[in-house]
């Protein structure tokens, strides 16, 4: 029962900082025990250490899931207080303008919510906010672009 309670207290919690609260970064949500506003800049494979895949997702709700194989070929940087995603090996939906927040997905992530009888991962629980559009590649890499539902 605690472990159901603190999930809760932590969706609503993800929730709100989604819906408005003002930062200065991004945010880091999905297979991580805190909600996360992160503002560092730099290669994506060092921001995201044992991170297997991620939701790279964009204030307007463009979002780019991709694998852990490319992120060495993603840069973040603060360019006029917005926070982008840019690269020239990957597809060029990943250069993502005003990015909102990163999900992660790591395996090895104990913690599930129960969502309509089913025990989710966050990452899981997140990915239902969004639709699939289709599949680019580029370099040997494959990403999948997906809008966020609103």
């Amino acid at each position: 029962m605690y472990k159901m309670v603190k999930n809760f207290a932590f969706f609503i919690i993800a929730i709100l900082l989604l819906t408005g609260c003002s930062r200065s970064g991004y945010l880091l949500t999905g297979n991580i025990n805190d909600v996360l506003s992160v503002s560092q800049e730099g290669i994506l494979s060092e921001i995201l250490q044992h991170t297997e895949y991620a939701l790279l997702i964009g204030s307007d709700g463009t979002a780019v899931f991709l694998s852990q194989k490319s992120f060495p070929e993603i840069t973040i940087h603060k360019e006029n207080k917005k926070w982008n995603c840019s690269t020239e090996i990957l597809p060029p939906v990943c250069n993502i303008r005003n990015l909102k927040e990163i999900c992660i997905f790591k395996s090895f992530f104990s913690d599930k919510i129960i969502v309509e009888n089913e025990n989710l991962h966050p990452f899981a629980v997140r990915m239902r906010d969004f639709e699939f559009l289709g599949e680019s590649q580029k370099n040997g890499h494959t990403v999948r672009k997906y809008r966020e539902i609103k």
